[in-house]
């Protein structure tokens, strides 16, 4: 949405030839956690986010794998009970990226 300018809380939706704007409302919730079978679990009453990490959908105990989600576009990883924002990064060793893949 940053191209358009676009606010943060909102979604294009494509129909054949034309684009609707859907405009939501931003809302403060708490988020629980249930531990399941397939791992932690973000969980709002009978909801959890999207995969877009923006919406809520229908909850199911097997939504997210692996103790990752998606919460407002950043990737989260589950430790010590609670949601920690995953920070990118490359270690380099000496003053350059060094090209590993084979031609």
């Amino acid at each position: 949405h940053s191209y358009l300018n676009l606010p943060t809380c909102s979604k294009l939706i494509a129909t054949c030839e034309s684009i609707r704007v859907y405009q939501c409302s931003p809302k403060n919730s708490t988020i629980t956690t249930e531990i399941t079978s397939c791992g932690p679990q973000p969980k709002l009453g009978d909801y959890t986010l999207d995969t877009e990490g923006w919406e809520l959908t229908p909850y199911n105990p097997c939504y997210w794998h692996k103790n990752f989600v998606n919460i407002n576009g950043r990737a989260h990883f589950y430790k010590n009970s609670s949601w920690h924002p995953i920070v990118l990064g490359v270690i380099i060793q000496g003053h350059s990226l060094i090209n590993t893949l084979p031609y």
